[in-house]
């Protein structure tokens, strides 16, 4: 777009000041259609994942979120930032952060519980829970160290892109 590389640090920076907004509007406004649509992710996600001991994407999730938040502007930041994500880096980053059933219980569970604090109208702890699942996410992306949030030695931020 600009003639520069994006790199996934720059993604998560663009998602981090996006994602969690849109959380809580959803959270906010609350259309029954909208919850109807992000509830049905969620089932989607878990049947997946009670099958397979994974699941292939969230992204359904982060849409239904967006989209509910009733804002095209916030919503379309969002695809922008998303198109990033079909990269190859950014799908063995992803591999990083999944290797293991436990870990994507653990995204599982965060999934579960933003999507009850938007049914319930939490907008406040909906936002939390989305910052710090993408905190996460991003921290087991890029091999950054989950207390600090510093990139350990070797890792996908410490220069090696």
């Amino acid at each position: 777009m600009w003639g520069v590389e994006i790199v996934p640090p720059q993604v998560f920076e663009a998602r981090l000041a996006i994602e969690p907004e849109l959380a809580c509007l959803a959270a906010k406004k609350q259309y029954p259609e909208d919850i109807a649509a992000l509830r049905a992710a969620l089932d989607e996600l878990e049947a997946e994942f009670a099958a397979t001991g994974t699941y292939d994407s969230d992204l359904a999730i982060h849409r239904a979120i967006a989209k509910a938040a009733r804002n095209p502007v916030l919503e379309r930041a969002l695809d922008d930032a998303l198109t990033q994500t079909r990269s190859k880096l950014w799908s063995s980053l992803r591999s990083r952060a999944f290797r293991t059933a436990d870990a994507s219980k653990g995204h599982l569970d965060e999934l579960r519980a933003v999507v009850q604090h938007i049914e319930a109208g939490r907008s406040e702890e909906a936002a939390e829970v989305w910052r710090r699942h993408l905190v996460r996410f991003r921290d087991e992306m890029l091999g950054r160290s989950p207390e600090t949030g510093q990139e350990q030695p070797g890792s996908a931020d410490s220069g090696q892109r």
